[in-house]
């Protein structure tokens, strides 16, 4: 395939969040106006804190959620979340892996009919070839055909979490989005995660969109990362040119922060960073401009572009000029 598989164009996505019996609802934006392209066996990661609107993403992604305005490409083809048959391409051709696996299984089945539920909506897998394809699964993943009969609380953790991977792959998809599929897990485990993950990606040449808060493991394993903050996008480009080369300074704060990453560049940002003294208001200016250690007038009143700056976009009134 010469083209990306996945592109989205200006995804934004809003909840409605009560105030009370006699306020109106407050219009919360969890994501504004993200844009990305997903290369075929290609990793994207997606990075930022809690609140910055990852997991929303990847509910747009799966089709779990509808975004706003906005669109998403499959192959060059544009998706409608409103027509039936673009909503099964979804589920079928994009999987989810969910940060905590136990939550997904169901406790009093056995792991064979968490896998089969997929298959019933994959008409390329016939009936008789369930079982089959349920073993080659769990094969791939490390597991053992025989433990399809055990029940959830009989595997560890990281077990557990290569079921979640296993259900994922049964039905042949070409996109999984993980979200924090390692932040429960032992270091040990996660290496071995990790090490399946690339593994089946040069296997199956499954594309992945990573969401994780580890810039270590983000930095090994992708290829394309997005910096994500208040819903919105503050930096994207190829993993080492953004971890090179950060063009904002949310990136290098988020870089600096981290032991393994710092370089001397860096360091100066994490004794400017100032301390959050308001909340993020992302109707007006910057959704960073309370933390930002070069904000300026403009940052506080105007919403920056998206700026080509060398091999990276960069959301900053001063891109190419810090």
């Amino acid at each position: 395939m010469s083209g990306p598989i996945l592109v989205t164009s200006g995804l934004s996505k809003s909840f409605q969040s009560s105030r009370g019996l006699f306020k109106k609802p407050l219009t919360v934006q969890a994501i504004n106006n993200i844009s990305f392209t997903l290369g075929q066996a290609e990793t994207l990661s997606v990075v930022g804190e809690t609140g910055s609107g990852r997991t929303t993403l990847a509910h747009i992604l799966a089709g779990i959620n509808y975004p706003d305005q906005g669109m998403l490409l499959y192959k060059g083809k544009p998706v409608s979340y409103l027509q039936k048959k673009d909503e099964e391409l979804l589920h079928k051709k994009l999987r989810l892996i969910f940060q905590n696996p136990g939550r997904t299984l169901n406790p009093k089945a056995p792991v064979y009919k968490t896998l089969i539920e997929p298959l019933h909506n994959n008409p390329d897998v016939p009936q008789h070839e369930y079982r089959k394809r349920i073993n080659q699964i769990l094969e791939k993943v490390g597991l053992r055909p025989e433990q399809s009969h055990w029940l959830p609380h009989m595997f560890s953790g990281g077990q557990r979490q290569r079921i979640a991977i296993a259900r994922a792959l049964v039905s042949s998809p070409e996109i999984i989005i993980a979200d924090e599929p390692l932040s429960a897990l032992d270091v040990s485990v996660q290496a071995q995660i990790i090490n399946l993950m690339l593994d089946l990606q040069q296997k199956e040449g499954v594309s992945y969109v990573f969401i994780s808060h580890n810039l270590g493991v983000v930095q090994h394993i992708s290829d394309k990362v997005l910096v994500m903050f208040g819903g919105q996008l503050m930096e994207y480009g190829h993993i080492d040119d953004v971890f090179n080369r950060p063009g904002h300074p949310y990136t290098r704060a988020l870089l600096a922060s981290v032991p393994g990453l710092k370089r001397n560049a860096l360091k100066q940002w994490r004794q400017t960073q100032k301390i959050l003294t308001k909340s993020i208001d992302t109707h007006l200016g910057c959704p960073y401009v309370s933390r930002c250690p070069v904000a300026t007038e403009q940052c506080h009143h105007e919403n920056p572009e998206h700026t080509p700056v060398d091999q990276q976009i960069v959301s900053c009134h001063h891109a190419g000029n810090i």
